[in-house]
């Protein structure tokens, strides 16, 4: 008996140092340093990082980021269309500039890619867009036009930005008046000729455009000529001025005192 313990401690003696020698052996490879990423691996990582917004359905020009990882210059193509094209805006970012097409024509497809290079290395992605139509029956209008539309309806107005109020809309101006475009104004800026589309809706006794589609025609110099339109008036008829009349909202006047 005392033999069969002493075997069997040596026995497990055994098992324990051949357990050892083998966890040492496999924790042996912990010590290797991860390997370098390949440049093309970088920019393929790079690449896929890059981030397409609300290119589903535009209907309104969209800026492009112009980094990847923000190291990477992006450059920028785009699929013959009549649609949709790349172009820069005021600042020199690129962007996807659009026209829209008749609700008849439905959605027109486009393909977009991106790519980066670096010594020789390339990496590419793809993205499929469409340019969305304008809305069955959308009427053509003026400002007046646009105050005259029913409820709902769907506008069109082309005309010159008079004020832009940041994050909440801006006022474009013709000959006929001025209405509110409701929604935030992107790269919008006073002094740009813009087309608008969008739904015709009144808030208080203010009739706006909602759910705007907004295309830059020409991109002005950041200001509007606000003489030009300008009446001469007094601190009393600012007063004067009746909420519910909608010849007051845009009106621009020159008040000496």
């Amino acid at each position: 008996m005392y033999s069969l313990k002493r075997n069997a401690k040596r026995l497990l003696l055994v098992l324990v140092a051949f357990a050892l020698i083998f966890g040492l052996i496999g924790c042996g490879g912990t010590d290797e340093e991860p390997k370098e990423p390949t440049l093309q691996e970088k920019l393929e990582t790079a690449v896929g990082s890059i981030v397409m917004e609300n290119i589903a359905t535009l209907s309104s020009n969209l800026v492009l980021p112009e980094k990847a990882s923000g190291e990477y210059d992006i450059v920028w193509t785009i699929s013959e269309s009549k649609y949709a094209e790349i172009g820069t805006n005021r600042s020199g970012a690129p962007m996807i500039k659009i026209s829209r097409p008749e609700s008849t024509e439905g959605y027109k497809k486009f393909v977009i890619t991106a790519t980066i290079s670096k010594d020789g290395a390339t990496a590419s992605r793809e993205w499929e867009g469409y340019v969305k139509p304008l809305a069955e029956g959308v009427k053509v209008l003026t400002a007046a036009g646009v105050k005259a539309a029913e409820i709902n309806a769907s506008v069109l107005i082309t005309g010159k930005v008079l004020i832009v109020c940041k994050s909440a809309g801006f006022w474009v101006v013709d000959e006929t008046g001025a209405v509110y475009v409701y929604g935030a104004p992107g790269d919008v800026q006073p002094g740009d000729t813009v087309t608008v589309s969008g739904n015709k809706t009144v808030y208080y006794s203010l009739v706006e455009i909602e759910k705007p589609g907004i295309v830059i025609d020409t991109e002005g110099d950041g200001t509007y000529p606000y003489a030009e339109i300008a009446t001469v008036g007094t601190v009393d008829d600012i007063f004067a001025f009746k909420s519910t009349d909608q010849e007051n909202y845009g009106k621009v006047m020159t008040i000496e005192g």
